[in-house]
Protein backbone atom coordinates (compact mmCIF):
# COMPACT_ATOMS: atom_id res chain seq x y z
CA UNK A 1 0.00 0.00 0.00
CA UNK A 2 2.85 2.39 0.93
CA UNK A 3 4.55 1.84 -2.46
CA UNK A 4 1.27 2.32 -4.32
CA UNK A 5 0.71 5.69 -2.64
CA UNK A 6 4.30 6.73 -3.42
CA UNK A 7 3.94 5.72 -7.08
CA UNK A 8 0.68 7.67 -7.39
CA UNK A 9 2.36 10.69 -5.77
CA UNK A 10 5.30 10.42 -8.20
CA UNK A 11 2.82 10.31 -11.10
CA UNK A 12 1.08 13.47 -9.95
CA UNK A 13 4.39 15.28 -9.42
CA UNK A 14 5.54 14.12 -12.86
CA UNK A 15 2.47 15.62 -14.51
CA UNK A 16 3.39 18.98 -13.05
CA UNK A 17 6.99 18.87 -14.38
CA UNK A 18 7.37 19.62 -18.05
CA UNK A 19 8.86 22.34 -20.22
CA UNK A 20 9.28 23.39 -23.84
CA UNK A 21 11.62 20.43 -24.30
CA UNK A 22 8.60 18.13 -24.01
CA UNK A 23 6.93 19.63 -27.06
CA UNK A 24 10.03 18.98 -29.18
CA UNK A 25 10.00 15.32 -28.10
CA UNK A 26 6.31 14.99 -28.94
CA UNK A 27 6.90 14.98 -32.67
CA UNK A 28 7.86 11.57 -34.07
CA UNK A 29 11.13 10.91 -32.32
CA UNK A 30 12.21 8.14 -30.02
CA UNK A 31 12.29 9.81 -26.60
CA UNK A 32 15.40 9.56 -24.43
CA UNK A 33 14.70 6.59 -22.17
CA UNK A 34 16.73 8.06 -19.32
CA UNK A 35 14.20 10.91 -19.07
CA UNK A 36 11.09 8.82 -18.52
CA UNK A 37 9.61 6.94 -15.60
CA UNK A 38 8.73 3.46 -16.86
CA UNK A 39 6.40 2.89 -13.90
CA UNK A 40 4.36 6.06 -14.27
CA UNK A 41 4.77 5.98 -18.08
CA UNK A 42 5.44 9.70 -18.26
CA UNK A 43 8.16 11.90 -19.73
CA UNK A 44 9.84 13.78 -16.90
CA UNK A 45 12.42 15.74 -18.93
CA UNK A 46 15.23 15.12 -16.48
CA UNK A 47 17.62 12.27 -15.69
CA UNK A 48 15.87 9.33 -13.99
CA UNK A 49 17.22 6.58 -11.75
CA UNK A 50 18.68 3.72 -13.79
CA UNK A 51 18.14 0.09 -12.78
CA UNK A 52 19.40 -3.01 -14.60
CA UNK A 53 17.27 -6.13 -14.46
CA UNK A 54 18.21 -9.32 -16.31
CA UNK A 55 20.58 -7.40 -18.61
CA UNK A 56 17.93 -4.80 -19.53
CA UNK A 57 18.00 -1.13 -18.46
CA UNK A 58 14.89 0.51 -17.03
CA UNK A 59 14.29 3.94 -15.48
CA UNK A 60 12.19 5.19 -12.59
CA UNK A 61 11.68 8.57 -10.97
CA UNK A 62 11.96 7.56 -7.31
CA UNK A 63 12.89 4.69 -5.02
CA UNK A 64 9.30 3.30 -4.86
CA UNK A 65 9.24 3.20 -8.69
CA UNK A 66 12.59 1.40 -8.76
CA UNK A 67 11.20 -1.08 -6.22
CA UNK A 68 8.13 -1.58 -8.40
CA UNK A 69 10.32 -2.31 -11.44
CA UNK A 70 12.36 -4.82 -9.43
CA UNK A 71 9.42 -6.58 -7.80
CA UNK A 72 6.61 -6.46 -10.39
CA UNK A 73 7.61 -7.44 -13.93
CA UNK A 74 4.38 -6.02 -15.39
CA UNK A 75 5.92 -2.54 -15.13
CA UNK A 76 8.65 -3.68 -17.56
CA UNK A 77 6.23 -4.38 -20.41
CA UNK A 78 3.75 -2.47 -22.55
CA UNK A 79 1.38 -3.20 -25.42
CA UNK A 80 2.38 -1.87 -28.84
CA UNK A 81 -0.65 0.22 -29.95
CA UNK A 82 -0.12 -0.79 -33.58
CA UNK A 83 0.45 -4.55 -33.34
CA UNK A 84 -1.22 -5.26 -30.00
CA UNK A 85 1.91 -7.26 -29.11
CA UNK A 86 3.38 -7.29 -25.58
CA UNK A 87 6.83 -5.68 -25.73
CA UNK A 88 9.65 -4.91 -23.32
CA UNK A 89 9.91 -1.23 -22.40
CA UNK A 90 13.73 -1.39 -22.33
CA UNK A 91 13.85 -2.19 -26.07
CA UNK A 92 10.81 -0.21 -27.19
CA UNK A 93 10.62 2.77 -29.53
CA UNK A 94 9.07 5.26 -27.10
CA UNK A 95 7.12 8.33 -28.16
CA UNK A 96 5.69 11.14 -26.06
CA UNK A 97 1.99 11.62 -26.73
CA UNK A 98 0.25 14.79 -27.84
CA UNK A 99 -0.18 15.87 -24.22
CA UNK A 100 3.62 16.22 -23.96
CA UNK A 101 3.83 13.87 -20.98
CA UNK A 102 2.18 10.48 -21.57
CA UNK A 103 4.10 7.77 -23.41
CA UNK A 104 3.37 5.19 -26.07
CA UNK A 105 5.65 2.18 -26.50
CA UNK A 106 6.13 0.64 -29.96
CA UNK A 107 7.98 -2.49 -31.01
CA UNK A 108 9.84 -0.47 -33.66
CA UNK A 109 9.98 2.89 -35.41
CA UNK A 110 8.30 1.20 -38.36
CA UNK A 111 5.33 0.22 -36.15
CA UNK A 112 5.10 3.81 -34.92
CA UNK A 113 5.08 5.17 -38.48
CA UNK A 114 2.46 2.61 -39.53
CA UNK A 115 0.37 3.57 -36.52
CA UNK A 116 0.56 7.23 -37.53
CA UNK A 117 -0.51 6.44 -41.11
CA UNK A 118 -3.53 4.47 -39.90
CA UNK A 119 -4.58 7.06 -37.33
CA UNK A 120 -4.07 10.29 -39.27
CA UNK A 121 -6.60 10.45 -42.04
Amino acid sequence: MKNTIAVIFCSLVGLAIFSGEVQAQAVSQDVQKNKICMVDDVFKGEEMIKVEIDGQVYYGCCEPCIEALLIDSTFRYAIDPFSGKKIGKADAFIVVGEDGVGLQYFDSKNNFESFLKENTK
